[in-house]
């Protein structure tokens, strides 16, 4: 039964894509002009996440599970999650986070839906990477710093 979404809604084993490489890439063109100085162009707009989960393979099993991830997914053809081993929260991994590690945004009264970004730097060369699919365990929202209620004080689209 072939399946016609873009994107399949299941995760890869964690357990083989915490011990994976890599991370996110980005493509500039670097180019000398005659005169020595250099002009840059940023051919992506945003980084683009790259791994080889080679090295979480310990098994047989393991890599019986790559394959049958692979082909279930019918090899790039559909998207799917895949908890970055580095990058998976609103912290640093070995931080536990905080309600005031990121701003998703400030209220003005009237808007009512929110972005979910992680921001990365600040001032000069800070960078805003839009969050998408996120996993419903590891979520919380904070208001002024106070913790809130899911379903009371606010709704979540987690696709």
């Amino acid at each position: 039964m072939e399946e016609n979404s873009d994107f399949h809604e299941v995760r890869f084993p964690t357990d083989i894509a915490f011990n994976s490489s890599g991370g996110p890439q980005r493509k500039t063109e670097v180019i000398t002009l005659g005169s020595g100085h250099e002009q840059r162009n940023a051919r992506w707009r945003s980084s683009r996440r790259k791994y080889d989960v080679g090295y979480g393979v310990k098994s047989l099993d393991d890599l019986y599970r790559v394959i049958e991830f692979f082909e279930a997914r019918r090899g790039a053809l559909h998207g799917f999650r895949f908890r970055d081993p580095m990058d998976w929260k609103s912290c640093p991994p070995l931080q536990m986070p905080n309600v005031d590690d990121q701003i998703i945004g400030i209220g003005d009264g009237l808007t009512a839906s929110f972005q979910l970004s992680k921001t990365y730097g600040s001032n000069q060369g800070g960078f805003e990477r839009d969050v998408a699919k996120i996993n419903s365990e590891h979520f919380a929202l904070a208001k002024n710093g106070v913790l809130q209620n899911e379903g009371v004080d606010f709704e979540l689209s987690y696709n």
